[in-house]
């Protein structure tokens, strides 16, 4: 009989995250991942009173005391991963700046992505603004951050302990059970943390939840790739015969043997 290793969800998906940072008793956690001034939680769902726009949801919206400060989650990167975070971060902007009797610059409006899968960047941490090529800023209350967590977990794989210490809150967000363990002989925070993740995961509705909501993006991945694969056989099929099947096949990426039986 074949043992499978039971999936053990880190926080590293914006679901868990939510679960364990927004909890009240967690605050102390949320402030060492995000900031420390935080006032409160708002509503993470936006443009609500509005049936003309699709919904938005950013994963955690703080009203701080420089401003707001959201957080988004990105297990994974996506070609449309920087337009939609900038969607729900100017959404904010416009949100908070048609509030009330005039527009101010003092306070803050700042969105922290935690985002997985970044590749070909070695820089930990990117700050962008709105600003022209010689640096004036459009705005000075408007900044998206971005982590490399990619980067930040290479402080761990490597045992770089100065790194580790400066982003452990960070580095615990995808670290799995054995290495929590490891790590909370040393810290009773980290050991909290564990246990709330612990919870989580022995939560059958919360895995059913999970299980349910992977199942869906493979199988939406499946049927784009199976769209993906159509598109290439038709453009194939309308090349032969004005290309040999080796310039096809570097066009298309479909191996020269697929490409052959379109031919009878």
């Amino acid at each position: 009989m074949i043992e499978t290793k039971e999936k053990f969800y880190t926080a590293k998906y914006d679901r868990v995250f939510k679960e364990i940072f927004l909890k009240e008793e967690n605050e102390d956690l949320l402030k060492e991942v995000s900031i420390k001034e935080i006032k409160k939680v708002l509503n993470i769902e936006k443009n609500s009173g509005n049936i003309h726009v699709r919904r938005k949801y950013v994963d955690v919206l703080l009203e701080t005391d420089i401003g707001l400060v959201g957080i988004e989650i990105n297990s994974s990167v996506k070609d449309y991963l920087h337009v939609r975070n900038l969607a729900y971060h100017c959404d904010t902007y416009a949100h908070y700046t048609e509030t009330g009797e005039y527009y101010r610059e003092d306070i803050y409006i700042i969105q922290i992505n935690l985002t997985y899968g970044i590749k070909n960047d070695e820089e930990i941490m990117r700050v962008y603004e709105v600003q022209d090529k010689k640096l004036k800023k459009f705005v000075e209350n408007f900044q998206i951050i971005e982590y490399n967590m990619d980067k930040v977990m290479e402080y761990w794989y490597t045992k770089d302990e100065k790194k580790i210490k400066e982003y452990l809150y960070l580095i615990l967000l995808d670290l799995g059970k054995e290495e929590l363990e490891e790590v909370a002989k040393k810290s009773l925070e980290v050991g909290k943390y564990m246990k709330d993740l612990e919870k989580v995961n022995e939560d059958p509705i919360f895995r059913e939840f999970m299980t349910k909501e992977e199942d869906e993006r493979k199988i939406r991945n499946t049927e784009l790739y199976a769209a993906r694969e159509e598109e290439k056989i038709e453009i194939a099929k309308n090349l032969l015969g004005e290309l040999s099947i080796e310039k096809i096949s570097e066009v298309t990426g479909l191996e020269i043997e697929e490409i052959k039986k379109l031919e009878s």
